[in-house]
C-alpha cells in the first residue's frame, strides 16, 4: 500500500527554496566574470606567441613600411608634371617676363606723368590761394579727385616695381636645370608642345632657388657632376622621386654638407700650406715668394669665389 503524500511536503518538493538559488546580484555578477574571461584583452593574453605555434613566416605579423608617392602615381599632364617640379628645388625654373614688366612699367608710369599734369594744371588755374596754402580748406574737388587717383596709381606703381626688382634680383637658371626640363617634357609628352615653350627663353628664365653664398653656387655644380660620374660608373642608387631610371636627383642637403666640407678643408690647406712650406725654408727670398704667392692666391679666391665688396677684399688682403 502507498502512503499519501502529504500536499505541503508536495509543494516543497516541486518549488525548491528561493534561498538555495542565487538571486539576481549574483547571476549578473557571474556573468560579468565569465565574459570578461573572453574579452579580446583576455585573449590576447592567453594567446600563444606565433613561434609557440609554427615556425612558418605567415604567423608572423610584420608591418609594411609606406612607400612615398612618386611622380609616376599622378595622372599625366599638369598634375605629373607639377609633382616633378615640385620634388626637386633644381626644377623651380620660371620666366621673368622683363619685356612685358618693361612694357606694364612704362604704361604705370606714362599714367603718372599724365596725372601728374592734371594736378599742375589745376594748380596754376586755381585763382583762390587759400585753397593752395590750407589743405583743410581746400573746397577744389578736381584736385582732390586727382591727388586720390595719383595715390592710389603711385601704391601700385611702387609695388609693381618691388615685385620686378626681386624678379630681376632672383638667381639665372642654370643650363642643366633647364636641359632636364626639357628633356623630361620630350620624353614624357605629357604637356602640350605649346605650353612648354617657356623653357626655350633660356635668357628669361630665372630660379627660385638661392644658395647660401655665392662659393657654393659656384662649387655645388661641379661637385654634382663628379657624383654623377661615380654613378655612372658604380651605378646610381635607387630614387624616391621617380621610378624612371633617366632621372638622377641628389640631396639637396647631402650637396650642401658636401660642399661645406670641401670649403673648410680648402681653407685649412690655404693657410696651414704656406706654415709648413715657410718652416722647410731657408732662403729669404723664397720664403717672401711664398708669402706673396699664398697672399694672392687668397685674395683671388675672396674676390673670385664670393660676393665681397672692394673694401672688404682690400681688409682681408691687409690682414
Amino acid at each position: 500500500m502507498m502512503a499519501r503524500q502529504n500536499p505541503s511536503d508536495m509543494e516543497k518538493a516541486a518549488c525548491p527554496r528561493s534561498e538555495n538559488l542565487p538571486d539576481d546580484n549574483g547571476m549578473i555578477e557571474g556573468i560579468s566574470e565569465v565574459a570578461s574571461l573572453y574579452s579580446p584583452r583576455a585573449l590576447d593574453r592567453c594567446r600563444l606567441p606565433s613561434d609557440k605555434v609554427g615556425n612558418s613566416d605567415s604567423n608572423k605579423c610584420t608591418a609594411a613600411t609606406p612607400r612615398k608617392t612618386q611622380v609616376e602615381d599622378f595622372q599625366s599632364g599638369y598634375p605629373q608634371f607639377s609633382a616633378l617640379i615640385g620634388s626637386h628645388s633644381s626644377f623651380q625654373v620660371w620666366r621673368r617676363f622683363l619685356r612685358v614688366r618693361a612694357r606694364l612699367l612704362l604704361y604705370k608710369q606714362d599714367e603718372l606723368s599724365v596725372l601728374e599734369k592734371q594736378l599742375d594744371q589745376i594748380d596754376n588755374e586755381e585763382t583762390r590761394d587759400l585753397f593752395l596754402g590750407n589743405r583743410r580748406r581746400d573746397r577744389n574737388l578736381q584736385r582732390a579727385e586727382i591727388v586720390t587717383k595719383l595715390e592710389k596709381t603711385l601704391r601700385n606703381y611702387d609695388k609693381f616695381l618691388y615685385t620686378s626688382r626681386e624678379a630681376l634680383d632672383s638667381g639665372t637658371a642654370s643650363r642643366k636645370d633647364i636641359t632636364n626640363l626639357q628633356n623630361w617634357v620630350e620624353n614624357t609628352s605629357n604637356i602640350a608642345r605649346d605650353e612648354t615653350a617657356y623653357l626655350s627663353h633660356s635668357e628669361d628664365l630665372m630660379t627660385l632657388h638661392c644658395p647660401p653664398d655665392d662659393t657654393m653656387a659656384r662649387l655645388t655644380p661641379l661637385i654634382e657632376r663628379a657624383i654623377c660620374s661615380l654613378y655612372r660608373l658604380f651605378g646610381k642608387p635607387q630614387s624616391e622621386i621617380s621610378r624612371d631610371n633617366n632621372i638622377s636627383l641628389l640631396s639637396v642637403s647631402l650637396l650642401q654638407k658636401i660642399t661645406r666640407g670641401l670649403i673648410a678643408w680648402l681653407v685649412v690647406l690655404s693657410l696651414l700650406v704656406p706654415i709648413v712650406i715657410l718652416n722647410a725654408l731657408t732662403s729669404t727670398a723664397l720664403r717672401l715668394m711664398v708669402i706673396v704667392l699664398a697672399s694672392a692666391f687668397l685674395i683671388a679666391a675672396i674676390a673670385g669665389l664670393t660676393k665681397a665688396k672692394t673694401v672688404e677684399v682690400f681688409v682681408s688682403g691687409a690682414t
